[in-house]
């Protein structure tokens, strides 16, 4: 029965969780999963159906430092195999599981790298296909937020030229939420104010939920 609501919604995003699946998420996100090996990637169902790979799992981020960075994996990358099982046939579940592992086994990614190609005055979206073999490491939580203080831009009224308004910007990285990433963006805001901060830019490009 609860499949079949699901599928009423036709909406991509929603996902029916087993219990222990549901446990999973709940611990990563609140920061309680402890020793986690893997690759360090971060995936979701890749609805782009003009997309290549479109079959795959679209990748969102990776870790810096981790074996999927290191590996030459970017946001944007397109999981279409993993271990010599076509995406098709894996739930976005089944795919995290199938990444994770003991650290120092070895994991066999089949990627759909997106590019773009000139001609004719147009660009038209094709991809290369890549195999890669990662040995799976143990991941170090990494901090959802971010922050850094910049110069602000130049501005001008677009008669002559742009003169520095000499104030600062407040920049936060958000890449991901969890239990904790409130009392990090507050830290983060406050920090930045006490440094001069006038005005705020939140980045939540690439962040998976």
């Amino acid at each position: 029965a609860p499949l079949l609501t699901l599928a009423t919604l036709d909406d991509p995003y929603t996902k029916l969780l087993e219990p222990s699946q549901f446990s999973v998420v709940t611990e990563k996100k609140s920061g309680s999963l402890k020793n986690l090996s893997g690759i360090g990637i971060e995936i979701e169902t890749n609805s782009d159906a003009s997309s290549p790979g479109k079959e795959g799992f679209y990748v969102l981020s990776t870790q810096p430092g981790s074996p999927a960075d290191v590996g030459g994996i970017a946001p944007g990358d397109v999981v279409i195999g993993i271990d010599h099982h076509p995406a098709s046939s894996l739930s976005l579940y089944e795919a995290a599981i199938m990444l994770q592992g003991p650290a120092g086994s070895q994991v066999s990614l089949d990627l759909a790298k997106p590019h773009h190609v000139k001609g004719g005055g147009s660009k038209t979206k094709g991809s290369d296909l890549v195999s890669l073999t990662l040995t799976r490491q143990v991941l170090r939580p990494s901090p959802s937020v971010t922050p850094q203080l910049c110069a602000a831009p130049h501005a001008g009224n677009g008669e002559g030229p742009a003169v520095d308004t000499g104030e600062t910007v407040g920049y936060i990285r958000l890449s991901t939420f969890s239990d904790g990433t409130a009392n990090e963006v507050r830290s983060a805001v406050e920090g930045l104010l006490r440094d001069g901060a006038k005005r705020f830019v939140i980045d939540l490009r690439d962040n998976g939920g």
